[in-house]
């Protein structure tokens, strides 16, 4: 075993010196900026030494840096040569230039040179944009391909001299390190060899718009790479940010998800060796990142819906970059608002709402971003809220049972009712069953809620399945699980989240009007099922008044019939009861306009959809007539809403087939 380790230990150490070997880094062997105008003949050292700079201004402040190597030692064996200089500011505001040089005069020293003793300057090698670039911002390197000339020199002295100058004056003052501080680093010239790695980028190309959020591929081909670095900048390139410090460069592919920024038309990708920085590619032009604005839409209530005084409705919405809203409401189309919920989490996309109690036909939503008032949502037109009377059934009778070893007997060792699904001990299954007698009831039903206190969840991912059930013939006091009536048709599930004895009760409701109306329509007892049908472990102990806890309930709603006047007053909008009600098929919808005006005559069902649209123009005043042929609808309540101008009225009509 040690001996293993000791031949990884010398591979290893062999690896790391083959690595090493094929780069060399060459400091200056001599590196000056001097100064032209007044100060000719002197160096200009007012800043702090290690400083070298490029400066374009004609007169007193032009500045120019000279480089030296001296490679005598080095072995002619490259194939690459690259300066490296890091910058520590760049002044101009957007950007520098400088302009790189050879000097094939080589005998020239730090101490000595000046702006007038300079060997010239010959061949000009390369311009590079030098960005905008605080003291404060990170510092940034630029590397330059001088393979040719470097390797030209070493057929000669083996002394390599390069100029850095703004040859067209434009304002330029770059600042960049010299390796006459311990706390900086110099210009460097670095010789590799070997096989070179090559990255080349090919997407993006620049000229792309990517917004914020989308997913999109960044490409690209590369030699002699294992791995690769990913950047990104909103800026053309004065800072950096990155995407991946180190993924395979096989690939040449990388899904990027967006991220979000402030938008911005300079944007580039830059790829690298992600252990050589000085191996890289750059997006050839700008692209754009936008991120899309914040938004709010409501979606529900958006204008036509009735609502009941009372009932639970779902108000709904979408957002974009919004973190809390507020939400409130209108009963006077928007001259007043009422609170519904101070803060909630715009993510939510929806809100349950207790209708008040105050009848209008002037509702809205409305919507607020919190961090930014300005933006709202709104409903499109107005809601109604109706008015109806309420009357709260409890069970006439209530039991759950139990199967495996109690399959014939009820299980009453708590006051509770309980649905309890386990696929692995029988024993503990429960469900239950409840049943109403609304023979006593007189009351049109509009609406029908079958509402269960919770006591307690102790379990989670408890779940509690709601069944009609057709054969009424059971009562508590014999119900068992094996007579127990069978369940028929599926009308709504629930989950519920664990809630401690020690928590306050939980009202959940249930909307089951059209089973209900099918069954006061017959012998007016109506029973539901209540099982987990999925046995899995769900444990829901509700309610039930044999105990100190409140018991089910089915809460009936009747709306107050509106318009249903036969005198009209002259210059008065009404609408009458239609005629026949109930009906079937076709009925007849009047009102009266108090003088020419847009009208719309609209069909809802009890949950506000719309079902169909009977007009929609502008009609003469005096009395008007609509019909509405019911044939593709099934039985039970609908609502019309005649809209003239801003008014709106509602009458309830039922369709009996």
């Amino acid at each position: 075993m040690k001996r293993f380790q000791l031949l990884v230990l010398i591979n290893f150490i062999f690896m790391t010196i083959l690595v090493a070997a094929q780069t060399t880094i060459v400091q200056p062997a001599g590196n000056v900026y001097v100064q032209g105008g007044t100060n000719a003949n002197t160096n200009y050292y007012s800043e702090p030494s290690y400083l070298l700079r490029v400066r374009g201004v004609v007169g007193d402040n032009e500045r120019k840096t000279f480089l030296k190597y001296d490679l005598t030692t080095i072995p002619n064996d490259f194939t690459k040569a690259e300066l490296s200089f890091t910058v520590n500011r760049a002044v101009g505001n957007p950007d520098d230039f400088i302009d790189i040089f050879t000097v094939s005069d080589d005998s020239w020293d730090e101490t000595t040179v000046t702006w007038n003793t300079a060997p010239p300057r010959v061949n000009f090698l390369e311009e590079r944009e030098i960005l905008f670039k605080s003291s404060t911002m990170p510092d940034t390197v630029y590397t330059f391909d001088i393979t040719s000339y470097v390797k030209n020199e070493m057929l000669g002295d083996k002394i390599v001299s390069l100029c850095l100058q703004d040859t067209a004056y434009r304002g330029t003052d770059t600042r960049f390190w010299s390796n006459r501080s311990l706390i900086a680093i110099g210009p460097e010239l670095i010789l590799k060899s070997g096989p070179l790695g090559t990255v080349s980028l090919t997407s993006p190309a620049g000229g792309e718009n990517w917004a914020s959020g989308s997913t999109h591929d960044i490409t690209w081909t590369s030699s002699n790479i294992t791995n690769v670095k990913l950047d990104f900048s909103t800026n053309n390139g004065s800072n950096w940010t990155v995407i991946e410090q180190s993924i395979s460069s096989g690939t040449g592919t990388y899904s990027w998800v967006i991220p979000s920024v402030p938008s911005s038309h300079l944007c580039k990708v830059r790829i690298s060796d992600a252990s050589d920085p000085t191996t890289y590619d750059i997006t050839d032009g700008v692209f754009t990142l936008t991120n899309p604005a914040s938004s709010i839409s409501l979606t529900s209530p958006n204008g036509g819906e009735n609502w009941l005084i009372g009932s639970t409705q779902i108000v709904r919405w979408n957002v974009n970059l919004v973190s809390n809203i507020k939400i409130e409401y209108t009963l006077d189309n928007g001259t007043n608002w009422n609170l519904i919920v101070e803060s909630l989490a715009g993510s939510a996309d929806a809100y349950t709402w207790n209708v008040p109690a105050v009848p209008s036909s002037l509702c809205k939503i409305k919507i607020t971003d919190i961090a930014n008032p300005a933006l709202i949502a709104m409903s499109a037109g107005n809601f109604n809220i109706l008015d109806a009377s309420q009357d709260n059934i409890p069970a006439t009778d209530q039991v759950y049972v139990q199967a495996g070893i109690h399959a014939d007997e009820n299980f009453v060792a708590e006051t509770l009712l309980r649905v309890r699904g386990d696929s692995v001990n029988i024993d503990n299954q429960r469900k239950t069953y409840l049943k109403f007698d609304l023979s006593n009831t007189t009351l049109n039903i509009d609406r029908a809620e079958l509402k269960m206190t919770v006591y307690q969840v102790p379990a989670s991912g408890s779940r509690s399945d709601v069944f009609t059930v057709t054969d009424d013939n059971w009562s508590q006091a014999s119900l068992t699980w094996n007579n127990a009536p069978g369940r028929i048709n599926y009308l709504h599930s629930q989950n519920f989240p664990i809630k401690t004895t020690t928590q306050p009760d939980i009202e959940y409701t249930w909307e089951v009007t059209d089973y209900v109306n099918s069954q006061y329509s017959g012998d007016k007892l109506i029973s539901f099922c209540l099982v987990d049908t999925l046995n899995n472990g769900s444990d829901v102990r509700f309610g039930s008044d044999r105990g100190f806890v409140t018991g089910p309930r089915l809460a009936l709603f009747t709306i107050t019939d509106a318009g249903n006047e036969t005198v009209v007053q002259p210059g008065e909008f009404r609408v009458m009861q239609n005629y026949p009600n109930p009906f079937n098929p076709e009925t007849s919808i009047k009102y009266n306009l108090p003088s020419e005006g847009k009208v719309k005559v609209v069909i809802f069902d009890i949950l506000g959809n719309m079902i169909q649209e009977l007009v929609n123009k502008v009609q003469a005043s005096g009395l008007h007539q609509v019909n509405w042929k019911a044939i593709a609808v099934p039985s039970g309540i609908y609502f019309a809403n005649v809209q003239f101008e801003n008014s709106l009225q509602t009458i309830k009509m039922i369709v009996i087939k």
